[in-house]
């Protein structure tokens, strides 16, 4: 997903906005857009700074900055809670773990977006976004497998997963399996027996979606029927089943 830059400065100024009312800041403060030569004035008085990836409908990197006599200690837990707020305005975002990094280290950059909370002409913080870096290259030749070779699963970031945590997923338990003509599908009626292709006690299959992804056995929990998971199947044999 790509934000304007007006949504990005919209969700940013919320979140210091959010980050002031966090640190106790006194009533009056204002919240407002640095420009890069006075970012790099704030910058230069020096504090405590922390920084954070962040994934999701925006990429690129989150920072909070606190003067000299800013609560260090709090900085961290209050970055990743800037982040969850601007979550609200632009969509799903995932920071990483905050780290303490060199006040020097957030120089003014293209497309870095800055806003600080003031009380007067004194910092209460400043709020740092610096978009990651563009990804595009010039085209990549094509390059084809051999017939048979299997090619390694893609490493897959963690943190993006946590964006799929509540999406809903069906899961169904297959007992057995067996193949009829459609003469005999139409000549079914009550009380006809259909064997199966399992043996009794068989583990039952566990399908999320239709994929086969573990096997187990029927039990019953409060007079209703449930599985219990007795096995996860790999990759070859969920394709072996289907």
């Amino acid at each position: 997903m790509t934000m304007t830059a007006p949504q990005v400065d919209d969700a940013l100024l919320a979140a210091a906005t959010f980050v002031a009312e966090r640190l106790g800041a006194p009533t009056g403060f204002v919240v407002r857009a640095v420009d890069a030569a006075e970012w790099s004035f704030v910058a230069a008085g020096g504090g405590h700074a922390f920084t954070t990836v962040v994934d999701g409908a925006w990429d690129g990197n989150a920072a909070l900055l606190l003067p000299v006599d800013g609560d260090a200690g709090r900085a961290g837990e209050v970055l990743t809670d800037a982040v969850h707020a601007m979550a609200l305005q632009v969509g799903p975002l995932v920071p990483g773990a905050p780290r303490p990094v060199e006040v020097g280290t957030l120089t003014a950059q293209e497309g870095q977006r800055v806003v600080a909370v003031l009380d007067g002409a004194a910092l209460v913080a400043a709020l740092v976004l610096t978009p990651a870096p563009s990804r595009e290259a010039a085209p990549a030749a094509a390059t084809f497998r051999a017939f048979g070779e299997t090619a390694a699963p893609a490493a897959v970031d963690p943190r993006r997963l946590h964006l799929l945590r509540d999406v809903e997923m069906g899961i169904s338990v297959e007992l057995g399996r067996t193949r009829m003509t459609v003469q005999e599908v139409l000549a079914l009626a009550p009380g006809v027996v259909l064997e199966l292709d399992r043996a009794a006690g068989s583990p039952v299959d566990v399908l999320v979606n239709g994929t086969l992804m573990a096997r187990g056995e029927v039990v019953v929990v409060d007079e209703e029927f449930a599985v219990r998971v007795t096995e996860v199947v790999s990759d070859a044999d969920a394709r072996q089943r289907a």
